[in-house]
């Protein structure tokens, strides 16, 4: 809570009539985690508000106050960028394997791997589908989540060739929120929060049971707001003290 005091120092002020205008900076800590909106009813959410209070002096006045929501996003200056490989193998002997370059992707932009599939029995593949798999945990609630990015990256379905090679690229939706761990600060009981996902490649066979299903898991950040004009004004006169 900020406290609004006079240039001079007093207690107390008179506002004359007109428009008023106070600047405000203040710091948000690093730890704080992305503004967050719930999946359902009863999932868990995170919304963060700025209060503007104005006191009044007399005491049967009522104090005027009114809150603005505003969006947070995770801080993302220290990332340990690594590259990633994952491989599996079924019983029919086709392999499947990726490789990331990167293991964080922006929320909002394209990321790329490279898919390597090795099919020496020339087995039927009806498709390879592409999932993002978002995990919530909240204490001891665990909440999985899935986020369809494409049906099939193959240019047909029931792939019969012995290689397949490609570099592919998919949209991560720009309201994806960025991966983050916090915990509170309360004692003695600590409430973990965290949000974290993971890329899931499957190949898909006609016998499910011989499905290849690669997990990799993938860190996501924000972009910043590049202009000003995406920044929300400043509350007006009016807003704070209606007439």
């Amino acid at each position: 809570m900020l406290t609004l005091r006079s240039t001079d120092d007093e207690k107390k002020f008179i506002l004359t009539p007109g428009t008023h205008i106070w600047p405000f900076s203040f710091h948000l800590d690093d730890s704080l985690p992305s503004t967050m909106t719930r999946n359902d009813h009863q999932g868990p959410y995170i919304r963060y508000f700025l209060c503007a209070r104005l006191k009044q002096s007399d005491w049967y006045k009522m104090n005027v106050e009114q809150r603005y929501p505003i969006i947070i996003q995770r801080s993302t200056t220290s990332l340990r960028i690594t590259h990633l490989e994952v491989e599996d193998e079924n019983q029919k002997g086709v392999k499947l394997h990726a490789f990331l370059h990167k293991n964080v992707a922006v929320a909002g932009e394209c990321f790329s791997f490279e898919l390597d599939l090795y099919n020496p029995n020339r087995m039927a593949i009806h498709q390879i589908s592409a999932k993002l798999i978002r995990e919530r945990i909240l204490a001891r609630t665990e909440e999985k989540n899935i986020i369809p990015l494409t049906k099939n990256l193959l240019d047909t379905y029931n792939f019969q060739d012995e290689d397949l090679y490609g570099n592919f690229k998919l949209l991560l939706p720009k309201e994806t929120v960025a991966s983050f761990s916090w915990e509170t600060e309360s004692y003695p009981s600590r409430n973990p929060l965290t949000m974290r996902y993971e890329l899931r490649l499957e190949a898909h066979m006609h016998d499910r049971l011989n499905n290849i299903r690669l997990q990799v898991p993938l860190i996501i950040i924000n972009t910043t707001f590049k202009n000003e004009d995406q920044m929300m004004p400043l509350p007006s006169y009016e807003t704070l003290f209606p007439v």
